[in-house]
């Protein structure tokens, strides 16, 4: 058998198809005649799609394998994941991510960025002052005090020099009794002080660009 006689028994036909069957084929270049595919030297194949057996396009069959509906995909680029892999991706923004647990249902959302603290947020504690004991001491005031006279009828006045008539006044020091020893209570509040500002409630973080799978 010739060469040209094993190629051309390699060909076969049925109906308008023309099937290749050969054990080996060795070409530089593959193209197809509608331009849905092409096998260049570098081994680098470009299709319009790929199709399983059972029909189904493989590329939609591998992103359910690898990302099926409810998957997060997370980049630092903002490219769409639908347009690498197909699928319906919704964006996630502003959210810190979260292990489903027995505290926290799935799909649950919460959290504060900043948070302002009340009364009930702060600790037990008290605010102290300290006070003194006064001594055994007296108060004293100085001021007019008034000086009645009244003369003796017959008898000369005591101070024949300067008398003073009755209802004269002068100037003199005044002393009260003794305070002894004893405390001064004081009841009240100190002075408030602080502003009352939010405080940042995130640890330290990376942005991303993150998506959900819907569909």
């Amino acid at each position: 058998m010739q060469e040209h006689d094993y190629i051309v028994n390699a060909f076969t036909k049925e109906g308008a198809n023309t099937n290749l069957e050969v054990n080996n084929l060795n070409v530089g270049c593959i193209t197809s005649k509608n331009n849905k595919f092409e096998l260049d030297q570098e081994g680098n194949l470009t299709v319009k799609s790929i199709k399983a057996v059972d029909g189904i396009a493989l590329n939609n069959a591998i992103l359910s394998s690898i990302y099926p509906v409810g998957s997060i995909y997370m980049n630092v680029n903002s490219t769409n994941p639908g347009s690498l892999f197909g699928g319906v991706w919704e964006q996630l923004k502003d959210r810190f991510l979260l292990a489903t647990g027995d505290t926290y249902q799935n799909e649950t959302t919460g959290g504060e960025a900043v948070v302002s603290l009340t009364a009930a947020n702060l600790a037990p504690h008290a605010h102290g002052f300290t006070g003194t004991t006064d001594g055994n001491g007296n108060h004293s005031h100085t001021g007019n005090t008034l000086e009645v006279r009244a003369q003796v009828s017959g008898q000369p006045s005591s101070d024949t020099a300067r008398p003073i008539s009755s209802g004269a006044h002068h100037y003199g020091l005044q002393i009260t009794n003794d305070a002894g020893w004893h405390q001064h209570t004081i009841t009240g509040v100190t002075q408030n002080t602080g502003n009352g500002q939010a405080h940042n409630n995130m640890p330290p973080y990376l942005t991303v660009y993150m998506w959900k799978r819907v569909s």
